[in-house]
């Protein structure tokens, strides 16, 4: 994907609605995702006004080798499904150099343990999403400037791209 493809990916943003696999870029407004084991993973590029987020639904796609590069280029906007590809995703909607990646804050929200999801693999799914959140952040070379993640209610993650901000609450998650 060449750069005037990803420049028309930039849309004015008063308040997007980040759903399960999707990951948005946006200069102005709010981005917003509603967590319960799913974690979101947020970057916010001061230096050029750029927010990004990703909202997560599983630790890494499946196959040997996590993702494969080119869904990344094909579809930043889709590739946030999983952790693994969410990441290269919010670096490819921010345009942000590898040299520039220290500049980046990331915020990590979400990861719950719910209840109705049982002690096996499925319950654990929120604990295994935080931790493949926080490789692959670090794999990149991403530092974490906030970490509300676990627990056993839901999550709202919130970023302020007018103001390069963030916030997170706590909510009840109906049935749980």
């Amino acid at each position: 994907m060449g750069a005037p493809e990803l420049a028309r990916a930039v849309e004015p943003v008063t308040d997007r609605i980040v759903r399960i696999g999707e990951a948005y870029r946006a200069e102005s407004g709010l981005l917003r995702a509603t967590l319960g084991s799913c974690v979101g993973i947020g970057l916010i590029w001061r230096a050029r006004s750029r927010c990004a987020l990703a909202h997560c639904l599983l630790p890494s796609a499946p196959g040997p080798g996590g993702s494969p590069p080119y869904e990344v280029e094909r579809d930043p906007h889709a590739c946030a499904r999983y952790v693994d590809r969410a990441v290269p995703a919010l670096l490819r909607l921010l345009d942000v150099e590898r040299g520039a990646y220290g500049e980046l804050d990331a915020v990590l929200v979400g990861g719950a343990s719910l209840a109705k999801l049982g002690r096996g693999a499925a319950g654990q799914i929120g604990r295994q999403n935080i931790e493949a959140a926080r490789t692959c952040l670090v794999k990149f070379g991403l530092r974490i400037v906030f970490d509300q993640v676990g627990g056993t209610k839901g999550w709202q993650v919130t970023i302020n791209a007018s103001q390069l901000s963030y916030a997170a609450r706590e909510i009840v998650i109906p049935g749980h």
